[in-house]
Formats: structure tokens, C-alpha cells, sequence
């Protein structure tokens, strides 16, 4: 069976959510998002420095693992062994968003650079909650997160001058299965039960 990166998908999902909500906003021309940012994935982004395209240098990054201890989470027994194909495992992923947020109108001003990454905190769970495979279909937020203690970012980062960061662990489950196997049928047979059918005995046979 195909198979999805989850954490990856997640990334798409939640800025599906946001791209969404942006539009929704526009059209009724209420509740509009406080705050604008874009999402993306992988160790690397962490690191770059973005301050275009929609929310400027607000941005949302799905970072597997602990970026500190490189942990991945664990792994336990899965319990639909009679699926086909069963789950062998469980996977508690561990991931980590990474979130900046930035107030371009005082960028020395580090109350408002604090207030408006407590705002992109707000649309990141959302968007997290609310993400949907886009592969799939399938809900991949909802029940499936464990939350973690956030922290904030090191100041030496080298965004500092544009907002501050939040980094927020959380533990996303999914299953990893077995391969799937063929299911036969065996067909029954066939027993004439017509009384009035006769089988003729051969010579020397007793009925």
C-alpha cells in the first residue's frame, strides 16, 4: 500500500486551512484572520530566512523530531492484528512546530513582537486541529495530537531581528502496517438432496 509522510501531509494541510480560512474571510468580509503566515516543512526551513510572500516573515514550520535531542518518539503494539492489512505498530511521532511570529511596526519593540507570536500561536493550532490529508481525505489533527510544554526560541537564531519564535512539541499517532494478504473463498459443494433421483447399485450389490 502507498504510503503518506504523515508530519509532511500535516504541513499541507494546515496551509490548506489557512489558505481556507484566508478566503472564507475575504468573501464574507468578516472575522478576518488576525494574522497571515505560511507553513512549511522540514529541518531546514527552521533556518532560513523568509520575510516575503503572504505574512511577510510570519511562517509556521512542522520540524520532525526534537530539534534538541533528535528523538523521534516511539513506537507500541498496534491492537487491530485482525485488520487487513492488521497494524503492527503505532507510531507516537514526535514533532516539533516552529512558530515566528513578527510585528513589522516595531521590530525593537519586543512586546509587540511577543503579542503577534501569540496571535500566529492561535491560527497555528487551529490550522493543526483542523488539518485534512490532502491526499486522503483524512483527518490527521483532531484526536490524533498530543500537545507538549512550549518554549521560546533562542534569541541567537538568526531570524532575531524579525519577530520572535515559539517552539511547540507535540505527539502525532499513526499506524504502520502489515502487508496486506489475499483473501480466497472455497466454494462449497453441492449435495443433491431430490428424492426422486435413484443411483442404480452394480450387479452383486446389496442396497
Amino acid at each position: 500500500m502507498s504510503y503518506h509522510f504523515a508530519l509532511a501531509q500535516l504541513a499541507l494541510g494546515m496551509q490548506a486551512f489557512i489558505v481556507g480560512a484566508t478566503v472564507d474571510a475575504q468573501k464574507t468580509k468578516a472575522n478576518p484572520l488576525p494574522i497571515q503566515a505560511t507553513v512549511s516543512f522540514g529541518w531546514r526551513a527552521r533556518e532560513m530566512i523568509l520575510n516575503q510572500g503572504p505574512g511577510g516573515a510570519n511562517r509556521i514550520v512542522v520540524i520532525p523530531g526534537d530539534p534538541q535531542s533528535g528523538s523521534a518518539g516511539q513506537f507500541t503494539r498496534g491492537h487491530q492484528v485482525s485488520s487487513n492489512p492488521r497494524t503492527l505498530l503505532t507510531w507516537h511521532k514526535l514533532a516539533t512546530l516552529s512558530v515566528w511570529g513578527v510585528d513589522t511596526t516595531g521590530l525593537q519593540d519586543e512586546a509587540k513582537q511577543a503579542a503577534a507570536t501569540e496571535t500566529l500561536v492561535e491560527l497555528a493550532v487551529q490550522a493543526l486541529h483542523n488539518a485534512i490529508d490532502p491526499a486522503t481525505g483524512d483527518l490527521l489533527g483532531v484526536a490524533n495530537i498530543t500537545w507538549g510544554s512550549p518554549r521560546w526560541g533562542a534569541p541567537a537564531n538568526t531570524n532575531q531581528y524579525f519577530g520572535r519564535e515559539l517552539l511547540i512539541p507535540f505527539t502525532q499517532r499513526g499506524p504502520l502496517f502489515d502487508q496486506a494478504f489475499a483473501v480466497t473463498t472455497t466454494a462449497k459443494a453441492v449435495i443433491n438432496r431430490d428424492p426422486t433421483i435413484t443411483t442404480p447399485f452394480p450387479k452383486g450389490d446389496i442396497p
